[in-house]
């Protein structure tokens, strides 16, 4: 900045003064308020002016972004102008819209401009093109946004793809229960009863295969009033745990017959008599009494 002066006489012994404030080469820091006081004995006074520099917008950024389908992009890019520009965002020569696939953000007070892709899909990818206007110019700059396949978990936690669903059984009948799990690496399966783990015996079978997945079934055989209750197949990595449950409970049926005495049997004297019934329900019915009523006509 140089300052200078120059002043003459007027009249009645009154000087008239000129003071001027040169500025070479303008730049963003030289703007501002500039004020001029000027002062003798009896008194002062002052004067102020805005001095705004315009320039064309100059853009920083964006930067290359890579992304998985279905997760969101950001471009972010910082923009110096004076007036304030305005932002346009394109892509494959087509203007970029606000939208359900698209939001523009613009923070002015901050020179902060962005662009959001909400859910990346492969056909997103390519070369964006952002440019900043004003009435003073305008700039561009380019990016890319890049997408990448998500990388393949090293571990992932079991998860029933078949689970338990609760059952009735008759009394004496047969039971097979059977999960499906999936995980990595490939979960161990253990079955439970009632809170404690079952044991294998002649009327209950485990039988567990592990493929891309790991099914596995307990057999249950001559289901009686001991096997009622609560059983749960728990499926266990390094990753963790998972679990499902049933109730699997005795079907409730009254007695009935199955086959009924015959009505009628003639029998020889000093022969011996069988007499038979098929009673049916479950639990088994027990029978505790019997009566026989003999008449002779």
């Amino acid at each position: 900045m140089v300052l200078d002066a120059d002043d003459k006489e007027i009249e009645d012994n009154l000087k008239e003064c000129t003071f001027s404030l040169t500025i070479p080469r303008c730049e963003e820091v030289n703007g501002g308020k500039y004020t001029i006081k000027a002062k003798n004995k009896w008194g002062e006074c002052e004067s102020s002016a805005q001095l705004t520099i315009v320039f064309k917008p100059e853009i920083e950024g964006p930067e290359d972004v890579a992304a998985v389908p279905g997760d969101a992009a950001e471009f972010e890019i910082k923009v110096h102008a004076c007036p304030e520009p305005e932002i346009t965002w394109i892509k494959d020569g087509q203007v970029i819209r606000p939208d359900f696939a698209f939001e523009v953000l613009e923070d002015t007070p901050n020179e902060i401009y962005k662009l959001i892709i909400k859910k990346v899909e492969v056909n997103d990818a390519g070369h964006y093109e952002v440019v900043a206007k004003n009435e003073y110019g305008e700039s561009n700059s380019r990016t890319r946004l890049k997408t990448i396949k998500e990388p393949e978990p090293t571990t992932e936690k079991p998860q029933f793809i078949t689970g338990l669903a609760d059952a009735q059984v008759e009394d004496g009948g047969e039971i097979v229960l059977k999960v499906r799990a999936d995980g990595l690496p490939r979960p161990e399966i253990s079955w439970f009863f009632n809170g404690k783990p079952v044991a294998e015996d002649l009327n209950h079978k485990i039988d567990t295969i592990a493929k891309t997945q790991v099914t596995s079934s307990l057999v249950i055989q001559g289901y009686n009033l001991d096997d009622i209750g609560q059983y749960k197949a728990m499926a266990v990595n390094c990753a963790g745990e998972a679990e499902t449950t049933a109730r699997i409970s005795m079907t409730q049926t009254p007695p009935g017959f199955g086959i009924r005495m015959e009505r009628s049997l003639d029998v020889s004297e000093g022969e011996p008599l069988e007499i038979k019934a098929k009673i049916t329900g479950s639990p088994k019915p027990t029978v505790s009494n019997y009566y026989m009523i003999i008449s002779k006509d």
